[in-house]
C-alpha cells in the first residue's frame, strides 16, 4: 500500500493534482507572475513557482501577525506554512544529496 503522507506529515499529491494546484493558485495570487514562468525552463517552472508562493505566504502571515490578527485560523496558517516550508527544505536536501547533484550555495 503507498504511503499518503509525506515525510513531513502533508498529503502526498499525485503530480497531475500537483501541477493544476500550483497552475491555479499561481494564476490566482498572481496572474502576471505565472505568465512570466513560461520563458523559463521546464525544470525551473515548478521549484521557482512554489518558492514564489511560499515567499507570498509568508509575507502575507507577517502582514496579518503584524496587523493583530490573532486566533486559531492564523496560528493554523503559520503552522500548515512551516509544514509546508519544511517539506520543501527536506526535498530539496534529499535532491542536493543525489549522486552526481551538486551542492547546494551557501
Amino acid at each position: 500500500m503507498a504511503e499518503t503522507t509525506t515525510p513531513g506529515g502533508l498529503p502526498r499529491v499525485d503530480a497531475a493534482s500537483r501541477d493544476r494546484l500550483l497552475k491555479d493558485v499561481l494564476k490566482g495570487v498572481s496572474r502576471s507572475f505565472y505568465l512570466t514562468l513560461r520563458v523559463l525552463p521546464k525544470n525551473l517552472r515548478d521549484p521557482i513557482g512554489v518558492a514564489y508562493l511560499l515567499a507570498r505566504t509568508a509575507d502575507t502571515l507577517t502582514d496579518r501577525r503584524r496587523a493583530g490578527f490573532t486566533g486559531a485560523r492564523l496560528e493554523e496558517s503559520l503552522a500548515v506554512y512551516e509544514l509546508v516550508r519544511d517539506a520543501v527544505n527536506n526535498t530539496e536536501r534529499q535532491h542536493f544529496a543525489s549522486p552526481g547533484a551538486a551542492a547546494p550555495a551557501k
